[in-house]
């Protein structure tokens, strides 16, 4: 298990994309709380993120926070959204 504070900033807001599983803004904020390459694929939904593996089999899977799903749907929905943080539990 990881536990990783996840901090989606204004930046992450305005290049994400909406109804994206892997430009979102929170998937931008993932891979760069994993110190990801871009290689390594990173999904977002809204029951669970996932993160692929680089070089190696290994996944990490998180169950996505209240918090998180509620982002993404106002984010998805073209409404307006601000910078946050929230811990996460990966497995």
């Amino acid at each position: 298990m990881k536990t990783k504070m996840i901090t989606v900033t204004q930046e992450d807001i305005d290049l994400g994309e909406r109804e994206s599983y892997c430009k979102c803004p929170v998937a931008r904020a993932v891979r760069r709380a994993f110190g990801a390459r871009k290689n390594r694929r990173i999904t977002v939904r809204q029951e669970a993120i996932l993160i692929g593996g680089d070089r190696d089999e290994r996944l990490w899977a998180a169950l996505t926070p209240g918090s998180v799903q509620d982002f993404l749907d106002r984010f998805d929905r073209g409404l307006t959204v601000k910078p946050f943080s929230t811990t996460i539990l990966f497995q």
